[in-house]
């Protein structure tokens, strides 16, 4: 049912670049897509409105207190339902896990559920290959683009666009020289932060502007390595911010 150029897509090695990193409880590092982004190939590869997401089934399974703290847990079962141009139509669902925990109870409800169905998602959307993180699962990494090892360099960028100042709220977290996390987006001088936890239009493009700025500078100064990573850095970018952008739209409609 799909599109030579479709398999050609699904079948294409994971981009190293679109993989984030974060640490498990036993102190393992886990390589995962982000939700978005997962959203975003999807419409890359299958097209807008050929896909379907259904939450099948979302259950409460912990609920108890910490102190002043509420902490939940949900299951959801999603089915993601794709479709071709003659109405043929190819299904696979599967089963995700969420955890929430604030001072109000509708926060920590509102967080548990949220990542429970988009953990079911990516899930349910590996079973469609390489493209949704199911070549993450071989310890191989044979359906992953090989990565270089990347080395950080401190500069002193006086960017066109400073966003330091505008991006210092509690919206997302930033992280520090030396603590960034492997996948990290620089922000600013000595700021790093998360792309996934950035949902604000404004501050995404002001970030776009600043690496546009750093590479222009790095490529001035003959960093070869530097500008590999900053471009790899932008595309990043520009993904995430053309996802809040149709988001947006799809809202304003």
């Amino acid at each position: 049912m799909f599109l030579g150029e479709q398999i050609e897509a699904l079948e294409a090695p994971l981009g190293a670049d679109r993989v984030s990193k974060r640490k498990a409880g036993n102190g393992m590092v886990l390589d995962y897509l982000e939700g978005w982004d997962v959203i975003d190939r999807a419409n890359t590869i299958f097209g807008y409105g050929m896909w379907d997401q259904e939450i099948v089934k979302l259950e409460e399974v912990v609920d108890q207190l910490e102190g002043d703290y509420t902490v939940v847990g949900y299951a959801a079962r999603v089915r993601i339902t794709v479709r071709d141009e003659d109405g043929q139509c190819s299904s696979h669902e599967d089963v995700g896990l969420g955890n929430g925990k604030s001072k109000r109870a509708f926060d920590a409800h509102e967080l548990a559920q949220k990542e429970a169905v988009t953990d079911a998602m990516k899930r349910a959307f590996r079973a469609f290959g390489n493209q949704f993180g199911n070549s993450l699962y071989d310890k191989q990494r044979r359906g992953v683009e090989a990565e270089d090892s990347q080395v950080e360099v401190k500069v002193e960028v006086k960017a066109k666009k400073p966003v330091g100042k505008k991006l210092a709220g509690d919206d997302f977290i930033s992280y520090g020289w030396g603590e960034q996390p492997k996948g990290a987006v620089r922000i600013s001088k000595d700021r790093f932060a998360m792309v996934g936890d950035i949902e604000d239009i404004g501050s995404m493009q002001d970030i776009l502007h600043y690496n546009r700025d750093l590479l222009d500078w790095y490529k001035k100064e003959g960093k070869t390595a530097s500008c590999k990573y900053a471009e790899q850095d932008i595309k990043k970018i520009e993904r995430k911010l053309k996802y809040l952008l149709e988001e947006q739209a799809k809202q304003d409609q």
